[in-house]
């Protein structure tokens, strides 16, 4: 039977509005400007624990910062040990952090996001480390912190929140520091606000 012919490559993402996750085998700077106008969730976080270098789990559970408001399950789920592959698995958690300099310099919308719950995340916690590993990555602090605020809103639609400004969800996070100069102050919280109301606790 004659072979079929072999269809063109299509670039990846396309038909997509979002794609989770970067590689771990290798870097592949063709990928950002195959993308389109896709948005990518770098997973830093994530990626770090299940392959094997996620030290960050351990260290947002022993943190005073944190630790006072973490369930037992966001605790043991932050320090499990990673996850062990079979020899044939072709990992390189630096090779997620290569893509994510190659796409932020080609212009792809890079959004926070942590998996949460894997091995080595909880809700919340996780995802002051995914914006320190995004900067660590090559993004800015503004950056950082507009992938985790105003980038999803927009990417998603939601009018009504992702920024501060008069006739919007009045959800706020309010720090001691300046988180757009040092990405490490998002964990040195004074107060939380969820559609306008404190909430108890901080």
């Amino acid at each position: 039977m004659p072979s079929q012919p072999r269809a063109p490559a299509r670039p990846y993402g396309r038909g997509a509005d979002v794609l989770g996750h970067v590689f771990v085998d290798r870097s592949d700077p063709s990928l950002a400007y195959e993308l389109g106008d896709t948005a990518v969730v770098p997973t830093l976080a994530v990626l770090g624990a299940l392959f094997g270098r996620g030290v960050g789990g351990k260290a947002l559970a022993a943190d005073p910062r944190v630790s006072p408001y973490l369930t037992e399950g966001s605790r043991r789920m932050l320090t499990m040990g990673p996850y062990l592959l079979g020899e044939g698995a072709r990992h390189d958690p630096g090779a997620a952090t290569r893509t994510v300099a190659e796409l932020r310099d080609a212009g792809v919308t890079l959004l926070a996001g942590s998996d949460a719950s894997n091995v080595g995340t909880a809700h919340g916690a996780t995802l002051h480390q995914e914006l320190s590993l995004l900067v660590a990555a090559g993004l800015s602090p503004r950056e950082a912190l507009a992938a985790a605020t105003s980038a999803p809103a927009d990417r998603f639609a939601l009018k009504d929140r992702g920024r501060i400004a008069p006739g919007l969800r009045a959800d706020l996070l309010l720090v001691d520091g300046d988180p757009t100069a040092h990405i490490g102050a998002t964990l040195d919280i004074a107060g939380v606000w969820l559609a306008g109301r404190r909430l108890p606790g901080r």
